[in-house]
């Protein structure tokens, strides 16, 4: 919001650190901790200074002192001589700035923020630390303590001895409260903290230290005992600002209520924050802060929502103005609406804007209190029209028989049907329909905000019904494929078994292809644009004769189809990658190849790996998939022995969706050596060839060793990434095996994964991965 009482942050660099100047400007602060583990704490101070004062800026190095629990005595075994030198970090110092521009009275105000952090050492001790920083001195216009001029500040947290061996964090203080509340006002502040472990928190008005003095502002260590504020008269712990109620802080969660006086004035406030675990006290923090109290006498807040109407087929936007002024009321508002459809203007509290289809509009509300204070506020919305797409043609069916209804595919539309009568469901999207009598069924389709109705009439006809008819019904399914499902005159799946009903498809996949026949299955998949022969025998007999072919009285029934349906719908982009590691689909597709899966069938290897891939090139969820390999496995990815490979295929379906693969072998652009074995040059590890001639490899923390029963010589060679050879040398039998030194093979080349394959006798063996 862009109102004229303007808090505006900006970061605030080349502070200026003079150490002996008095420093009329504390105005607020905590201490805070984390554990690291292995007693490495990080310590966080806040400060909060009057940047419109003339004294000094905050310290470079903010000198922490770290105490035992009552602070008599400081322990000189933490820090340097139990001090922690705690640099200023000008990237984390921010001004909050409020300006009276309009709508308050009682001068300007400017808050300058800066978080210190450092870590030390902190080991566990019977009673832990106090620990506390010390800085004079206050704003000399605070009201409600004695010389704050000449009063400084102690910010402490104490870290108990079981929050030292349970490595404690302590809580995080909510943010710092606004740096000024109006006159004559409630105040309702929420100020709760948060606790990483689940302890408990009880919070609590608490009387501030005093600190430091006018004559040593800034002591090297802190000075101990730390005294306390002495409040002014009619103020008190318990009364910090006056004001019915009294200003204080629910102990539970840390809600902080009171009410202002009439007067304009600065008052020091602080409260305590205790964590508790099991009943036990593990920290204690203080933070204070100052109170601003300013006469306000505008406060406008721009504000609206909108409902977006988008049944129709131009889309109505209603904004609903919710601005507001807790100190006056809002005499104009000014709409002005951006659009691709141009600029509309409105001035009334409420307007509906129209827009002719899908798009986006930016909204902004300015709005001006009666004493000319203004305030602003922009949103963006987007719309488009609820498109329903049901199918409403007409339906005609034969008396007795049963169609399926089709509603939308919007999982977020309802569907009602009516009449119900004559439907397997009412409220479902595609219940079946089987009326005796020509039926128009009414279809509404709603969401949260629209309804539209569709008529779907069913013609129902007195047919001549051929029991032999054999009707073949065309679905879509993805990667070019067509199911093709028989049914009979009945609607029903024929099931060929027991010879009472043979069918024989008779498929062309394509321009030169083979003849393919497939007998009694039902359905079948066939490729896309195949031409389709479909042979039906019906079987029946007479009564009294045996029910063997010779007696049977044969129904026959041709159909002759091209494999062409009309494919639209969720199953679109239901496609997959077939491929083992290496293929041309592969390298083509970019196929994120896990490595434990990585056998390839390009390097002739004696067993080989191939899994389906999603569309982006990783490897499926088995579990999001049910997946059928034609070996009888499961999963997503089988292993097979030997030159099978041209007879693997897979189905994968989910829901209404299958799709079917046939895998080709694809070799010709193998790029890379990918071995079996995944290994590094840390440890030792033993891999057997599995299937193929025995043969060991052992690597060790600087050689490889090659165990082969047979041969005098072999050859090793090292391949890149990319597949090229970097690296050769032949190598001879020492006593049981073949060794070759690693950093023979590495000394010329960067750290990374390298493909190491070796030969016995001219006889490749195996490859491996070889990492650094």
């Amino acid at each position: 919001m862009n109102n004229r009482l303007l808090l505006t942050l900006f970061v605030c660099f080349g502070i200026l650190i003079a150490p002996e100047l008095r420093s009329e400007h504390i105005i607020g602060g905590d201490l805070d901790h984390k554990c690291f583990g292995n007693h490495q704490y990080e310590i966080r101070l806040t400060l909060r200074r009057d940047c419109f004062s003339s004294g000094a800026a905050f310290d470079d190095p903010a000198y922490v002192g770290f105490f035992d629990a009552s602070a008599t005595s400081i322990i000189n075994s933490v820090g340097r001589s139990g001090i922690l030198d705690m640099k200023l970090r000008t990237t984390d110092t921010l001004n909050e700035i409020l300006q009276a521009r309009c709508g308050f009275v009682g001068g300007d105000v400017c808050v300058h923020k800066t978080i210190y952090i450092d870590t030390i050492f902190l080991p566990e001790r019977s009673g832990g630390y106090l620990v506390a920083y010390q800085r004079c001195c206050r704003n000399s216009t605070i009201a409600n303590i004695l010389d704050p001029g000449q009063t400084g500040s102690t910010f402490t947290v104490f870290i108990s001895e079981e929050s030292l061996k349970l490595c404690n964090n302590s809580p995080q203080l909510n943010d710092y409260p606004p740096i000024y509340i109006c006159a004559d006002n409630p105040v309702d502040l929420d100020l709760h903290a948060t606790d990483l472990e689940g302890d408990s928190i009880v919070y609590e008005m608490c009387l501030p230290f005093a600190g430091a003095t006018e004559i040593m502002p800034r002591p090297t260590r802190p000075v101990t005992p730390f005294g306390e504020v002495i409040w002014s008269a009619a103020y008190s712990t318990d009364n910090m600002i006056g004001g019915n109620p009294f200003l204080h802080i629910e102990s539970n969660n840390g809600r902080m209520i009171g009410h202002t006086t009439p007067d304009i004035a600065q008052y020091l406030v602080s409260y305590c924050v205790k964590e508790y675990r099991h009943g036990q006290l593990l920290s204690l923090m203080r933070r204070e802060f100052q109170f601003n109290v300013r006469a306000c006498q505008s406060k406008p807040e721009a504000d609206f929502n909108v409902e977006v109407n988008n049944c129709k087929d131009s889309i109505e936007v209603k904004c609903f103005d919710l601005s507001k002024d807790k100190y006056s009321t809002i005499q104009s508002k000014k709409w002005k609406v951006t659009s691709s459809f141009g600029t509309l203007q409105s001035s009334v509290s409420n307007p509906l804007f129209v827009f002719p289809g899908s798009g986006s509009a930016e909204i902004k509300l300015i709005v001006e209190s009666a004493i000319g204070c203004l305030d602003s506020i922009t949103k963006t919305i987007n719309f488009k029209p609820v498109v329903f797409i049901p199918k409403s043609d007409s339906i005609r069916i034969c008396k007795g028989d049963t169609t399926r209804l089709t509603g939308s595919t919007d999982p977020n539309l309802s569907h009602l049907w009516e009449p119900a009568i004559s439907l397997s469901c009412s409220n479902c999207p595609d219940p079946l329909a089987f009326p005796s009598s020509s039926t128009t069924y009414t279809l509404t389709l709603k969401d949260q905000n629209c309804e539209k109705k569709y008529f779907i009439p069913v013609d129902v006809l007195n047919c001549s019904a051929d029991s032999c008819e054999v009707i073949v019904r065309q679905k879509c399914l993805p990667a070019g494929t067509v199911e093709l499902r028989a049914v009979d005159f009945r609607n029903n799946l024929i099931v060929p078994k027991y010879r009472k009903h043979d069918l024989v498809w008779l498929v062309i996949p394509g321009p030169g292809a083979n003849l393919i026949t497939i007998n009694n299955q039902n359905p079948v998949i066939v490729p896309a644009n195949s031409r389709v022969k479909l042979i039906s025998k019906l079987y029946s007999w007479p009564s009294g004769v045996p029910k063997t072919i010779e007696f049977a009285e044969i129904c026959l029934r041709e159909s002759i189809l091209v494999a062409d349906p009309q494919c639209a719908g969720p199953c679109d982009n239901f496609d997959f990658i077939l491929s083992s590691c290496e293929d041309d689909y592969d390298v083509e597709s970019g196929l994120n190849f896990p490595l434990a899966l990585c056998r390839s069938i390009c390097l002739d290897p004696c067993t080989y790996i191939i899994a389906v891939f999603e569309q982006n090139g990783n490897v499926v969820n088995a579990s999001d998939y049910d997946i059928r390999w034609s070996t009888g496995a499961t999963g997503n990815h089988v292993t097979l022995m030997g030159a099978y490979y041209n007879n693997l295929t897979v189905t994968v379906k989910k829901g209404d969706c299958v799709w079917y693969g046939k895998y080709i072998k694809s070799c010709k652009d193998a790029h890379r050596m990918v071995g079996q074995s995944d290994v590094t040059t840390r440890g030792s590890v033993s891999v057997e060839s599995e299937h193929c001639e025995s043969g060991i490899i052992r690597l060790n923390a600087s050689t490889l060793q090659f165990y082969k029963p047979n041969g005098l010589s072999g050859t090793v060679m090292v391949y890149d990434g990319l597949g090229s050879e970097i690296f050769r040398k032949s190598i001879s039998k020492v006593s049981d095996h073949y060794e070759i030194n690693i950093a023979d093979i590495m000394a010329s080349y960067p750290l990374g994964h390298y493909f190491v394959r070796w030969s016995v006798e001219g006889q490749t063996d195996k490859s491996m991965l070889l990492g650094k």
